[in-house]
Order: structure tokens, then sequence, then C-alpha cells
């Protein structure tokens, strides 16, 4: 669903070898469920494109996902999304990866 949304939102000008990775997947004592998500894209451009202008991209992607998973599973769920260029990823092998949250 995630992965279908970033490309919507994109109007498919992401390249389509991005890398959506689960990270975790939790239930909250709420009953609301909890799930990371690390986006790894070519380039910083990408990343950039993917984002958008004051995260308006993936925040869309993100309510997207949410309102989809709600119809679905009837729950809710809190979901944050980290949007990382794979060189990164290449140069920072066994490092902390830099990239922020969107929530």
């Amino acid at each position: 669903m995630l992965k279908e949304a970033l490309f919507h939102r994109t109007y498919n000008h992401v390249p389509y070898d991005l890398v959506l990775e689960c990270e975790s997947i939790a239930t909250k004592s709420d009953g609301t469920d909890f799930i990371q998500f690390r986006v790894m894209v070519e380039d910083e451009n990408v990343q950039r494109m993917v984002i958008g202008k004051k995260g308006q991209n993936i925040n869309w992607v993100r309510d997207h996902f949410k309102a989809n998973y709600a119809k679905i599973y009837s729950k809710e769920v809190e979901i944050h999304v980290r949007v990382v260029p794979r060189k990164k990823l290449l140069m920072r092998d066994n490092e902390e990866i830099e990239g922020s949250y969107y929530q």
C-alpha cells in the first residue's frame, strides 16, 4: 500500500528501483498498530522528490496509507516513514543511518 501511494503521489516520477523496508510492526497498549518503514532511494534528488516541499508528499502518502489500512483492518495505525538515499547507506555501512522520520 505504501509503495503504491508513493508512485501515485509522485505521478510515477520516482524510479521503480526504490526499496521499501518495514523496520518494525507492533501493537500499542491502546490497540493501535505502529509500523515503521524505511524507503531507500537512489540519491538526494529522489529523496527530496519523495519527501516533497515541507514534507507534503510523504505526509500525503502516510495519510493515504493510514486511511486504507483502517478500511482493510478496521483499526487505527501510527506510521513513521524514513526516506534515505542508498548511497549514504553504502558509505555508512554498520553505522546509524541519517534520515528523518515523518509522522
